[in-house]
C-alpha cells in the first residue's frame, strides 16, 4: 500500500492490462479486484493456495465463466436537465398549472404561501417524473441486456441531474442494439446518455 500515487497508479494499469490480455486470449475472465492479496497457507505459499482454491472451486468457477463468456460490461448513465424537465412538468400538470393561476390572482401574503405549495407541487411531480422515465428507461434496455445490475447514481454540476447508472452484461452480437436504444433516449429533449465499454465484467463475477 504505497503513499506515491503514481506508483499506485501503474500498478492499476498493470492490473487492467492483463485482465483484458486474459480476457482477449481466452474470451472469458474473472477479474478480481486490484490489491486482492493471496496469502500462503500453513502447507505451503501462495501458488499453492491458488491451486487448491481453483480445484476446491471448479465446478463453481467453470459455471461463473461459462455465464460471462462472449459478453462484456458496458456503463450506462443517463442524465436530464432539470431546468428543462421542470418546465415541461410545470406545463402538463393540471395541479400545477392551476396553483400559478392562483398565485396571480392573490394578494401578496397569500400569494408567497401558494408560492411555497407550488415549490413542493413542482418537486414531487418531478421526482414520479424520474421514477417513471427510470422504470420505463429500464425495461428498454434490459431487452438488449442479458442482465442489468443498478449501481448508484452520481452527484452531477448545475442542473444536470443523473437519474440512471446501469452496468449492463451484454453478449458481442447485441450491443449494437443497445446502443441504438440508448441514442433514442439521448433524442428525447433534456436527455443525454454516457455508454461506456467494452470493459471485462467486474459487476457480474460474483454469482454463479
Amino acid at each position: 500500500k504505497p503513499d506515491d500515487y503514481e506508483v499506485i497508479k501503474t500498478w492499476v494499469q498493470a492490473h487492467q492490462r492483463a485482465v483484458e490480455a486474459a480476457w482477449e486470449r481466452l474470451g472469458a475472465v474473472l477479474p478480481l479486484s486490484f490489491g486482492t492479496v493471496i496469502k500462503g497457507g500453513p502447507g505451503g505459499g501462495s501458488e499453492r493456495s491458488v491451486v487448491h482454491w481453483l480445484t476446491q472451486e471448479y465446478l463453481r468457477l467453470k459455471g461463473r465463466l461459462d455465464k460471462v463468456r462472449g459478453k462484456a460490461e458496458y456503463g450506462v448513465q443517463v442524465f436530464w436537465d432539470l431546468a428543462v424537465v421542470s418546465q415541461d412538468v410545470a406545463q402538463t400538470n393540471p395541479e400545477i398549472q392551476e396553483t400559478e393561476r392562483d398565485i396571480r390572482t392573490k394578494p401578496k401574503g397569500v400569494a408567497y404561501m401558494y408560492r411555497q405549495r407550488l415549490e413542493k407541487l413542482v418537486k414531487r411531480a418531478v421526482e414520479t417524473r424520474a421514477e417513471e422515465c427510470f422504470k420505463a428507461f429500464f425495461r428498454r434496455i434490459a431487452q438488449h441486456a442479458d442482465e442489468v445490475r443498478v449501481e448508484k447514481t452520481k452527484k452531477q454540476e448545475q442542473s444536470l441531474q443523473m437519474i440512471m447508472n446501469l452496468s449492463c452484461l451484454v453478449h458481442g452480437d447485441r450491443y449494437e442494439d443497445l446502443g441504438q436504444e440508448l441514442d433514442r433516449i439521448a433524442r428525447m429533449q433534456g436527455f443525454s446518455v454516457r455508454f461506456t465499454g467494452p470493459w471485462p465484467p467486474y459487476s457480474f463475477v460474483t454469482e454463479a
